[in-house]
């Protein structure tokens, strides 16, 4: 049974918010997939990086490393945990290559991203591909050139690209942990937190 979680005063990024903490086993127990940027559950070990862990290569900006050695230290107290970041700033690449496994899986991508002109344009170049009967990996490489055609414009389909951002692992987490989670989120403030559900994983972007 999937519970809805309500968060307040926080603002929500399309109404999604956190859409749901499941009350029953974790994600990681039952073998779904893990959050954007991971291939494997144990493709890479987590190192330590102030009060929390990242996969390696994860990149973050200065103002998101503080407030996610803020919002750690609020979630130590309360779990004596630290989170895992799985996502920080991201190249056009590696966000083409997560466009693509979306739209491939066939999500809406509108009920994710604000803007929905880019996205659209985004979608016209998968389907465009994809009726060309091109690979994954052409595809990825004219998404890519159309997100870099984007950020020259000014758009940015997510705020990774503009290191305002990160993906924090919800797999490891109990129903507990997550309302913890979320709870030290609220308190540090300044920040809106989305729960995506494919592939699970907490995203948090500055306000």
């Amino acid at each position: 049974m999937k519970k809805l979680f309500a968060v307040a005063p926080m603002t929500l990024a399309a109404a999604v918010g956190i859409a749901f903490l499941p009350t029953h086993e974790s994600e990681a127990a039952r073998g779904i997939a893990p959050c954007d940027a991971e291939h494997t559950e144990l493709a890479s070990t987590p190192q330590r990086r102030g009060r929390f862990e990242t996969l390696p290569d994860v990149a973050l900006s200065q103002k998101v490393e503080e407030k996610l050695n803020a919002i750690a230290a609020t979630y130590q107290k309360r779990t004596g945990k630290a989170f895992v970041v799985t996502s920080g700033t991201r190249a056009p690449g590696s966000q083409a290559e997560i466009i693509f496994d979306k739209l491939q899986r066939g999500e809406d991508l509108g009920k994710l991203y604000r803007d929905k002109s880019a996205v659209a344009e985004l979608k016209r170049v998968f389907d465009e591909a994809k009726s060309q009967k091109r690979g994954k990996e052409a595809t990825i490489a004219l998404i890519t050139a159309a997100i870099r055609a984007q950020m020259k414009r000014g758009i940015f389909i997510s705020a990774h690209l503009r290191a305002g951002a990160a993906d924090v692992r919800s797999t490891s987490m109990d129903a507990d942990e997550r309302r913890a989670f979320v709870d030290s989120t609220r308190d540090v403030g300044g920040v809106t937190v989305i729960f995506e559900s494919t592939p699970p994983h907490f995203h948090l972007q500055l306000d």
